[in-house]
């Protein structure tokens, strides 16, 4: 997948273009297509039916079952909430599953670190921006996002590696240990 300048590259902003901004304390609304949450978010069925979210990425150890006529692709991420974890490495293979969905739920735990650095990385990848402006932007759509120092760091690092190669992913090369 190669995201280059032959293509219209989106601001942020332009991401959300409903008025309507869902948020709750479970379910906030990042982009018209992304909607950030927590564990129990994802059990809420009526709202990901109403919403038409048929992607889910969840980032527990044991992910909600969904009943099959709501046809649910679910990518499992088994991320500790640790600060041993290389978050890039799980970025980077979530950027193809999150872009490819027309409407997509992404969650940890809380929705406060781990799966927010999710949504983090594949926006500055999609808009070609920086962690800082990102960071900030998903923070107005869910105000209790706290990413952990490493994850902040690897994010850094990651957006110079993007700009480094491009923002081609294919030329993005993950080390096994990010410092």
């Amino acid at each position: 997948m190669e995201n280059n300048g032959d293509v219209n590259i989106p601001k942020l902003e332009q991401l959300l273009t409903t008025e309507e901004i869902h948020n709750s304390n479970n379910i906030s609304k990042v982009t018209d297509k992304i909607y950030l949450g927590d564990e129990e978010g994802a059990t809420k069925f009526d709202f990901l039916k109403e919403e038409n979210i048929h992607n889910i990425i969840s980032i527990v150890p044991n992910p909600p079952q969904y009943p099959e006529d709501m046809k649910i692709n679910v990518m499992h991420l088994n991320i500790e909430d640790s600060l041993a974890i290389n978050i890039i490495k799980y970025i980077k293979s979530s950027i193809e599953f999150i872009d490819k969905a027309d409407k997509i739920y992404i969650h940890c735990n809380c929705g406060i670190n781990r799966g927010p650095a999710i949504v983090i990385g594949y926006l500055m990848w999609k808009t070609h921006s920086g962690y800082n402006e990102v960071f900030e932007y998903v923070k107005q759509r869910r105000d209790c996002i706290e990413l952990n120092n490493l994850f902040i760091i690897q994010l850094h690092k990651f957006h110079n590696l993007l700009t480094k190669n491009n923002y081609n992913l294919q030329k993005v090369e993950i080390k096994s240990k990010m410092k």
